[in-house]
């Protein structure tokens, strides 16, 4: 999600001439059970800003929920980590979902005015009840798992697509395709000239909504 971060407050898009002006200015919140530091799937550990309790009655406009990994001996999902942008928050869980971070999402979806997920977050939000009705993806490794898992049928998730968008809600699949539906979703806020310096500084090539080899790979096309 650092391509989200050049739209926040302080950052270098807003003391520098390349950057066009733009009418957002993003605060990140990293919400977490506690303030303990959060072990990622992989790389550095996250530091929560903020826990739920202090959070709570706060509304924010844009939550996004990254996801884990499946724990094999119990098949059930492990997420480490949920974060949510324009304000941002994270949490960590083994075993299953807390039933905390999925109020979280519960109790926020009315007021949102974007929700996105990333990999296996989908699950989270599904989970909250807020993907019913609605196109979807997720990561394609654990597609089935979660599609077959879930004690609702009414979601409609789609096996080949990067990213999905439906109404306010996006979803996207596995990890780096998280980075394209970020372009894809700062694309839609600020328009191209913006995101095009965002994309040629950190030298990003992105994906097309539709290019998604991957699919593929795990046999869902």
């Amino acid at each position: 999600m650092e391509l989200l971060g050049w739209l926040g407050k302080g950052s270098a898009s807003q003391t520098n001439p390349i950057w066009p002006s733009v009418p957002y200015e993003f605060v990140f919140d990293y919400i977490a059970e506690s303030l303990e530091p959060i072990s990622t799937l992989a790389g550095p550990s996250v530091v929560p800003s903020k826990t739920f309790d202090q959070v709570h009655g706060t509304q924010y406009d844009i939550i996004l929920v990254p996801g884990g990994t499946y724990s094999h001996r119990k098949a059930d999902m492990v997420h480490q980590l949920i974060s949510c942008a324009l304000n941002t928050a994270a949490g960590r869980v083994a075993g299953e979902v807390s039933p905390t971070i999925v109020n979280f999402v519960k109790n926020q979806n009315p007021g949102l005015k974007y929700l996105l997920s990333v990999c296996t977050g989908a699950w989270i939000v599904a989970n909250a009840g807020v993907l019913e009705g609605k196109n979807a993806t997720t990561n394609k490794a654990a597609f089935m798992r979660i599609k077959v898992g879930l004690t609702t049928t009414n979601i409609n998730w789609i096996p080949k697509a990067r990213w999905v968008v439906d109404g306010n809600t996006w979803t996207s699949s596995g990890v780096s395709a998280g980075t394209d539906m970020a372009h894809a979703f700062m694309e839609f806020l600020v328009g191209d000239n913006f995101t095009k310096v965002a994309r040629n500084i950190v030298e990003w090539r992105a994906a097309e909504q539709g290019d998604d080899p991957f699919a593929h790979e795990w046999g869902l096309a």
